[in-house]
């Protein structure tokens, strides 16, 4: 049947394409860029490709310090004010060590074009994994962006923005208060924690921190679509952990479930005090 290309016909559609711009933008490890954009049929401009790294662009402001080898360090303070065994808020003052191992380059991504919805569902589960990573890591890791103040103003501004209470929060918030506030409040009141941090090929947090005279290893991966697991682990024995059941007698230490955590709050110091109350 021929096609009637005359007067009134609309001809060829159009070659259009729709940008969905991110708020805020996602750095991605460069090949993940790549990946992205082939998925909606374009490719990255040569000339747009700069040489950065991967933490240089998702840890931008944050001081350095030289370690060994090529490894990237980072130390930030931050206090956490958390409940102890009677419900009373007490302030916890963390020492975090960032060690990136392997420097990747990276992009920021700040639009996406697209021309049809279908492209842009199938990118989202990626940007939602980086996503995660960038929110973890900013949410344990805090810029100072105003001087110290008082010791008296400073706990009050602690107790308003890092306490964990269960009122005008919404429901996981108050789940996460109640797990904190599950058992009492365990160890020294100054927490050196170690993180290290891996790109690809997927998203990886090793979270170190002391536990009497041992050394408390998680690995913790993040999948696409923001899905956390827990990868590897010297915390509790093979079969104890996430609720498997057993003879609560036998067990060393109590069950416990890291990964809902981490999950919950995006914070890898919450998730500490939370696994240092459930060791026993």
């Amino acid at each position: 049947m021929a096609v009637d290309s005359g007067a009134g016909s609309i001809g060829k559609l159009p070659d259009v394409r729709f940008i969905a711009r991110l708020e805020p933008p996602v750095v991605v490890p460069l090949p993940v860029a790549y990946e992205l954009y082939a998925s909606v049929g374009i490719e990255i401009p040569q000339e747009s490709l700069r040489a950065t790294t991967f933490d240089d662009l998702l840890l931008q402001g944050y001081g350095t310090s030289a370690a060994e080898g090529d490894i990237r360090a980072i130390h930030q303070r931050r206090a956490l004010t958390v409940p102890n065994e009677h419900d009373d808020l007490a302030v916890r003052e963390h020492e975090y060590t960032l060690y990136v191992e392997k420097q990747d380059y990276g992009r920021v991504i700040e639009e996406i074009p697209f021309a049809h919805p279908r492209q842009l569902i199938a990118v989202l589960p990626i940007l939602r994994q980086y996503a995660l990573l960038s929110s973890i890591l900013h949410t344990t890791l805090p810029r100072e962006s105003t001087p110290k103040k008082s010791s008296s103003e400073s706990s009050t501004q602690d107790s308003s923005s890092e306490t964990i209470e269960e009122s005008n929060m919404p429901r996981e918030a108050a789940e996460l208060g109640r797990l904190l506030a599950d058992d009492g409040c365990l160890g020294a009141p100054d927490l050196s924690i170690d993180i290290g941090l891996s790109a690809q090929p997927a998203p990886r947090m090793t979270l170190v921190f002391p536990w009497k005279k041992e050394a408390v290893t998680l690995v913790f991966e993040i999948d696409r679509d923001g899905a956390i697991s827990v990868v590897s682990q010297n915390a509790w024995r093979d079969g104890e952990s996430h609720g498997d059941g057993g003879d609560e007698k036998e067990k060393p230490r109590k069950e416990t479930d890291p990964r809902r955590v981490l999950e919950i709050s995006e914070d890898l110091g919450i998730t500490t005090e939370y696994l240092r109350r459930r060791l026993v």
